[in-house]
């Protein structure tokens, strides 16, 4: 014998009343969903604007250092006499060549003793055949770091380093390289420690000459 089954009228969960009352909330929502999406659109354009900005700033020191290198190699490459032209006055920061010109000031007269680096800064070496450059990475900052692998080629054997680029904008115009860093050395810090050591040798050579 089947049970019999009580059968119970099923309201709707909304009415037309509480549809009425719920419809009365809908451009409160929407005014509050459109705020939120112009809240986040806000938040996102200042990163937008930044990051555009950085890729701006990017661009412009991977041209710059591109530009001075194919033009400093395109010479050495073409010329074995390379001391016509001087390139660091054109492209080195105004402080970097003020530490040479103090160098070259104090280096000893008397003695002909001359201290300062060995090798030539643009090629990293002493000889060179073919020479080209290759962008590893750009760091941005107060002063952007370029670091590029310089690779001799040609009927020398094959060499590549990297080398740390520190620049440096003069007058807000244009980017120079105010320091060579290759394997933690910094060439500019060098520089100051020989012009030091140079002072401290007039200072003896003088104080020998009065005694």
């Amino acid at each position: 014998m089947q049970a019999k089954l009580n059968k119970k009228t099923i309201k709707p969960y909304l009415t037309v009343t509480k549809m009425k009352k719920v419809m009365k909330f809908y451009p409160f929502l929407l005014v509050l969903l459109l705020y939120i999406v112009s809240c986040s659109q806000n938040k996102k354009q200042p990163y937008m604007e930044m990051e555009a900005s950085v890729l701006d700033d990017s661009l412009e020191i991977v041209d710059c250092v591109e530009k001075i290198y194919d033009e400093v190699f395109d010479f050495y490459n073409k010329n074995e006499n390379v001391s016509m032209i001087d390139f660091d006055h054109r492209f080195l920061s105004s402080d970097f060549q003020r530490c040479y010109r103090d160098l070259d000031m104090a280096s000893s007269q008397e003695t002909g003793e001359i201290i300062g680096i060995n090798h030539d800064h643009w090629i990293q070496a002493q000889d060179w055949d073919k020479l080209s450059m290759k962008i590893q990475s750009v760091k941005l900052g107060e002063k952007p770091i370029v670091t590029i692998k310089i690779i001799h080629s040609g009927n020398i054997q094959r060499s590549e380093k990297n080398v740390d680029l520190v620049l440096t904008k003069e007058d807000e115009e244009r980017w120079t390289i105010d320091d060579f860093v290759a394997n933690g050395f910094s060439e500019k810090e060098y520089i100051k420690e020989c012009t030091m050591k140079s002072e401290e040798n007039k200072d003896t050579i003088f104080q020998d000459a009065l005694l």
